[in-house]
């Protein structure tokens, strides 16, 4: 059994993976780099995207984030919200354990009720990093060393056990699921450099194929905890140094294309307080962990599209 200090190490780690090289060999998910331009696009540096920060509230631009009152007044990481915005998971850890929890509401205007740990989903290991499809029905998480998944048959229904989605030899860690449950983006360990993969299954009842490794444009290194927008063409990014933006996006023109784009997100990039970028509700919000606006423990915060 870790204790509590080993979770909250494993988070801050953000899903940092051993430099040491996988022996396992994988496919390139991505292209060769533009001609005209082959190291692909350059990440504005800090200094840059403070001085291009919008005032808040400005159109198109994110707000700063803000606390998901009563959702936790202890640690809360790694959130993750249904898709019609009433369900709200996350890692409250407890019991000197990283624990999956979940808080409701009874509308998208509403507030969050306070989380409560999914008892069938827990057990004497650390449960991270839940991610749910886009109908309600799958809910994928880690329970290292592999990720595991747990169904229901409803959105009214209870979880049932979870069962293995991908072993523990594919070190495969931290998962996100895509809408409709046929791809899943994963940090694989011991990666060197290419800490991302992907890997996807023809239907819901396919077994997951071979792990994929994703190119990422602009000779991004250590970026490996991800989360796909609803359409498939964005994709928040969570890594990178402590002299890089935590927070990065991702764009495609459709989702047969490479990334082709990366963008640091005003408000939200460069504090490195604020991490686990996930998609909210529309994806017009963005939810994450942050030590933002207190000294306290990280609890989950909420960044709006104006």
């Amino acid at each position: 059994m870790k204790v509590l200090a080993s979770v909250l190490l494993l988070v801050a780690a953000c899903g940092a993976v051993d430099s040491a090289n996988d022996d396992a060999a994988v496919a390139v998910d991505g292209g060769a780099p533009d001609a005209a331009n082959p190291d692909g696009p350059s990440v504005p540096d800090a200094a840059a995207i403070d001085a291009a920060i919008p005032d808040a509230g400005v159109p198109g631009s994110w707000s700063f984030p803000s606390l998901v009152a009563n959702f936790s007044t202890g640690t809360a990481v790694e959130p993750s919200l249904s898709a019609n915005g009433l369900e709200l998971f996350a890692v409250c850890p407890t019991a000197n354990l990283g624990e999956i929890c979940v808080a409701t509401r009874a509308s998208t205007s509403a507030p969050f009720g306070a989380a409560e740990p999914i008892a069938i989903l827990n057990t004497a290991n650390n449960e991270l990093a839940p991610d749910i499809t886009g109908d309600g029905l799958e809910l994928f998480f880690e329970r290292f060393p592999g990720i595991y998944v747990s169904k229901r048959p409803s959105l009214a229904a209870a979880w049932g056990s979870p069962s293995v989605a991908l072993a523990g030899d594919t070190k495969a860690r931290f998962p996100s699921i895509s809408a409709d449950g046929l791809t899943m983006y994963v940090a694989v360990s011991n990666c060197d450099p290419a800490c991302l993969s992907k890997t996807t299954r023809a239907t819901r009842n396919s077994p997951w194929g071979a792990l994929e490794a994703v190119a990422l444009p602009g000779g991004l290194v250590g970026y490996d905890t991800s989360d796909l927008s609803a359409d498939g063409l964005q994709l928040l990014l969570y890594g990178g140094s402590t002299t890089q933006a935590s927070i990065l996006l991702l764009k495609r023109p459709s989702v047969s294309a490479n990334w082709a784009t990366v963008e640091s997100i005003p408000n939200i990039s460069f504090n490195r307080n604020n991490t686990h970028a996930s998609w909210g509700f529309l994806d017009k919000e963005i939810y994450m962990d942050s030590k933002a606006m207190t000294s306290g423990p990280s609890q989950i915060y909420v960044s709006v599209l104006q």
